[in-house]
């Protein structure tokens, strides 16, 4: 599959000088503030792949005419001057082909290759998906134009016979055949009165029963695809996006109305419902009023992703295949971001190169995260991905332009103010940022303050102290930190930054972040994966127990010499699932078991044996021989293999 490895864009939107964004033929993260041009970038791209399909070059070089109403020029450029840079995009892939697209170069119009790859794209932004929302209670919620202009130009339908620009041609684009048939100007006036004029074909002639069967075509085409989405759809949103909401799209239609002297075109409408919401059927008349945003967006996401699923057969062919979202989650709660997220990893990081945008810069450190979750360390990650960030700057006229740089990990800016670009004052702001991500990523959930404003390097480091006790950490490194971080690491009380003490402050606080990130309290059984153990009793029964944990069973590395172990003090919740006697049919319970450790939860259920089954349960000594995970291995083999 080809990818993009970069784009350059000069007089285009927010672009007003020649800028190249590399992306080196890998999928993109990008921060872009406000106002910084993040979504030029998103509509450049668009713009050239949609120029393939248009047949008139004049339907793309008004885009790039000073004199065009709907020209995408820059606005600070004096335009139409014989020094006025050119409005341009091209796009460099690395396959070997490049594109261009400008006033004077319309040569993309027709590639197949190129068209093909703007069929099985897909450009999503929030503004696509919160159409949904725009209707009044008394309304009912018509996607037909929704779909006319942000579906239906990536759909194929059936091969269906229309007219263009006078002759006969067969094509499968369901945007052409749609346009015809809405076209206020309706069929080729090709029926000739005795007089001479033209008008519109008669009923029961060549003409009419052609477009009669365009027609018929369309809607047929048309049902199919609701169908398709229907069926596709509503398991995304039940299964991946995690909602009990079942919508239905319906379709609507009324026929054209043909006679010899006019033309009144059909009326299709694209009903959205909601047959069931959360087990109750048929209560919900007015989705718009009833159900919130972040719901509302969910269905029309789901509606997209049913069609991509679609565009992804139906277009496998295709060189080129690009999935561009900007601001995507912008009306998204958390829990489902981090579901859209899982699918972009999962699903289609494969199938398309991913330039996933947004300005918000919460949602980018939480893009980051989870995409970094996926591999074994950044230098892999950035193997796949590009992370870039993006603001607003002047240019030496004074007008803005955007400025675009790689991502740097505050960590990797310590680095990069300490030894190329020396500036001690800098490096020691984002040291003290890295050490702040690191203890937000490091300590347990209920050791991180609530509220983000007070995850201050001082605060996490009494959160810090509090856990390496519990854990049995060694404390060396807090201990340094608590004298640095009212010197070297205060961002308001930087003294000589220019003296070698200084500096040695610094390589002593990097040495303290390597430290820290030795020290590991990885996950050695996940969260909700099953944990079981039998237990044997005097009388000659066994006993099986299987537990799901509702948190995970650490291993800790204390860096100090001695091999990684769990810590048998640590407390969690555990739900029984279930429990077999003798190797029997399995009992299914749904029982809570909640701040045990795994010792007070072995001797809890010999202690039920004990006083329900009245039987005399033997006792093992070592927990860690006892417990087993999902693949029947054991604790203590688990531990011994890490």
């Amino acid at each position: 599959m080809a990818k993009i490895k970069s784009i350059s864009i000069q007089n285009f939107k927010f672009f007003a000088n020649e800028t190249t964004i590399n992306l080196d033929s890998k999928h993109l993260l990008l921060y872009g503030e406000n106002g910084s041009g993040k979504s030029s970038i998103y509509w450049s791209i668009y713009t050239l792949l949609e120029a393939a399909n248009k047949e008139n070059p004049d339907d793309v070089k008004k885009y790039f005419e000073a004199t065009n109403d709907e020209n995408l020029l820059n606005i600070n450029l004096s335009q139409g001057q014989a020094n006025t840079r050119k409005s341009e995009i091209s796009v460099e892939l690395d396959d070997g082909n490049s594109h261009t697209l400008s006033l004077a170069d319309t040569s993309v119009l027709g590639i197949t290759a190129i068209q093909e790859s703007n069929w099985a794209s897909d450009f999503i932004n929030y503004r696509h998906l919160l159409n949904i929302s725009y209707f009044n209670h008394s309304q009912e919620i018509d996607l037909f134009p929704y779909f006319r202009y942000t579906i239906l130009p990536y759909v194929k339908f059936g091969t269906t016979s229309i007219y263009k620009e006078g002759d006969q041609v067969d094509t499968i684009n369901a945007n052409e055949i749609t346009e015809y048939i809405f076209n206020k100007i309706g069929p080729p006036q090709t029926g000739t009165s005795g007089v001479g004029d033209n008008h519109y074909p008669e009923r029961g002639s060549a003409d009419y029963t052609h477009f009669d069967t365009a027609f018929k075509s369309c809607k047929t085409e048309l049902q199919k695809l609701l169908t398709y989405i229907n069926t596709e759809g509503n398991p995304i949103l039940q299964d991946e996006l995690g909602y009990d909401i079942t919508f239905k799209l319906t379709l609507k239609d009324a026929k054209y109305k043909l006679n010899k002297r006019s033309y009144k075109p059909p009326s299709f409408r694209v009903i959205l419902t909601i047959p069931k919401y959360e087990g109750h059927t048929g209560k919900i008349n007015k989705a718009q009023s009833f159900l919130n945003e972040a719901k509302l967006t969910a269905i029309a996401l789901a509606i997209r992703l049913a069609v991509l699923k679609k565009t992804l057969v139906t277009n496998a062919g295709a060189s080129l295949k690009v999935l561009v979202l900007d601001d995507l989650m912008i009306s998204l709660d958390m829990s489902n971001r981090e579901k859209i997220l899982d699918l972009l990893m999962n699903k289609y990081q494969h199938s398309y190169q991913i330039l996933l945008m947004t300005h918000d810069r919460s949602f980018f450190e939480d893009a980051k995260f989870h995409i970094s979750s996926n591999y074994g360390n950044d230098d892999e990650r950035d193997n796949e991905w590009q992370l870039l960030e993006m603001y607003q700057a002047k240019s030496e006229d004074g007008f803005p332009i955007p400025y675009i740089t790689k991502h740097r990990s505050p960590i990797q800016k310590a680095y990069y103010y300490f030894n190329e670009h020396v500036d001690y004052n800098a490096c020691g702001n984002n040291l003290r940022s890295a050490l702040e991500e690191h203890f937000v990523n490091f300590l347990p959930q209920k050791y991180i303050p609530a509220k983000k404003k007070k995850r201050t390097l001082g605060s996490l480091l009494e959160k810090a102290t509090e856990y390496f006790d519990y854990v049995g950490f060694i404390k060396d490194s807090l201990t340094k930190l608590e004298r640095y971080k009212s010197r070297s690491l205060n961002p308001t009380s930087h003294y000589n930054p220019k003296s070698n003490f200084y500096k040695n402050e610094l390589q002593d606080i990097f040495e303290i972040y390597e430290t820290l990130n030795r020290i590991s309290n990885k996950p050695l059984v996940d969260t909700d994966e099953v944990i079981s153990f039998t237990v044997v009793t005097e009388e000659g029964d066994n006993y099986t127990y299987n537990f799901k944990l509702q948190d995970d069973i650490c291993i800790y590395d204390k860096q100090d010499g001695s091999n990684p172990d769990i810590l048998l003090i640590d407390k969690r919740s555990y739900v029984l699932v279930s429990y077999a006697k003798n190797g029997g049919q399995p009992t299914v319970r749904d029982v809570n078991e909640n701040d045990h450790t795994l010792q007070e939860l072995y001797d809890l259920t010999l202690q039920n044996i004990r006083d329900n089954i009245h039987q005399s349960p033997i006792v093992e000594a070592d927990i860690k021989k006892v417990i087993i995970n999902s693949d029947g291995i054991t604790l203590e083999t688990l531990i011994a293999s890490y």
